[in-house]
């Protein structure tokens, strides 16, 4: 009993410090152009903690149509009052977290108007579990 005692001991030690909290060491910035998959992971024990996406309209010609999904489920949208998904020329927009991202749900960026190649993207983030 005293030996699994120690190893329960061991596991918190380790892993309930960070456990919700950003691993030291892992806070990263991707970052790309057009769309498709932004972040994601194939490793299934892997969990990342988005702080902040920012999308810039780097053209000067039209406006871009562009919406983050999450998996299935989008992150901004063409239809609030808070429109983050319409970048005007030289515009651009920030998408304020947190969101929790797995290999089931893949963070992925959708042109839906306007030129693709026009569209930069940076995402911050950081491991919450490895």
């Amino acid at each position: 009993m005293l030996d699994f005692q120690q190893i329960v001991e061991a596991f918190r030690s380790v892993h309930q410090p960070s456990f919700g909290s950003s691993i030291p060491g892992t806070n990263a910035v991707a970052q790309g152009t057009g769309q498709g998959a932004v972040l994601s992971t194939s490793n299934d024990n892997e969990v990342f903690r988005i702080d902040s996406i920012f999308l810039n309209n780097s053209g000067g010609a039209a406006p871009i149509t562009a919406i983050l999904k999450l998996g299935d489920a989008p992150i901004n949208s063409t239809m609030d009052s808070m429109n983050n998904a319409v970048l005007q020329p030289a515009g651009n927009a920030i998408t304020m977290g947190p969101f929790f991202m797995d290999a089931n749900t893949p963070m992925t960026i959708a042109v839906t108007a306007g030129a693709e190649a026009d569209l930069e993207w940076f995402v911050k983030y950081s491991k919450v579990s490895q």
